[in-house]
């Protein structure tokens, strides 16, 4: 964690080995910390952490999170996560479940949700922007729900999934949009273009 927590008001409970900390909000960095409860079982043989956390963070911030969270879990996904440049703001649901003493969860889900943002990636020669909706994620897919923003000057929205993701992704996505004309031009270039016609 780069940035400090202020402005945090909770409650913390301790009884015999399980540790609790319930209704905790604040700040952290820029962002607001809306709620965080955690649980921390067999505190005196192998203990066990059950965390969930609800926040609203700039995307930049969220995507520093969400890299540190597939740096152990997946090279596959921690790589395509380094090309993206996303800006905006962004809410982030998050539990997290494993051993203490390895901190790398288990077991993970949680949602992004966006309002307003823009995303791009270095493979990639397009950008989207004004993103809103919800991509929600677990360990083997990931959802994406009324995900709507525009792409050269056409809008879309997407609805779907994508299976087996952090290996071998297969895609079950529908999307809805009106191409515009400039989004044509981009895509089949200027030479392609002279056969085409707009009305």
């Amino acid at each position: 964690l780069k940035e400090t927590f202020s402005g945090v008001k909770g409650a913390i409970f301790l009884d015999r080995d399980r540790l609790s900390l319930r209704g905790f909000s604040g700040n952290y960095g820029h962002g607001v910390l809306e709620e965080l409860n955690a649980e921390v079982t067999e505190l005196t043989t192998k203990p066990k952490y059950d965390l969930t956390v609800k926040a609203f963070f700039e995307a930049g911030k969220t995507l520093e999170i969400l890299k540190a969270l597939y740096a152990k879990q997946s090279s596959r996904v921690a790589q395509q996560l380094e090309g993206i440049e996303v800006s905006g703001i962004t809410g982030l649901d998050l539990n997290l479940q494993g051993n203490l003493k390895e901190l790398t969860p288990s077991e993970y889900s949680g949602a992004i949700r966006l309002k307003n943002a823009s995303f791009s990636h270095q493979a990639f020669l397009l950008e989207l922007s004004t993103l809103t909706g919800e991509i929600a994620f677990n360990k083997e897919m990931l959802t994406l729900k009324d995900l709507k923003g525009t792409v050269w000057e056409s809008s879309f929205s997407l609805n779907g999934t994508v299976d087996r993701y952090r290996n071998s992704p297969v895609l079950d996505i529908g999307i809805v949009g009106e191409l515009a004309q400039e989004t044509v031009e981009a895509l089949v270039g200027e030479r392609l273009r002279k056969g085409l016609s707009f009305g």
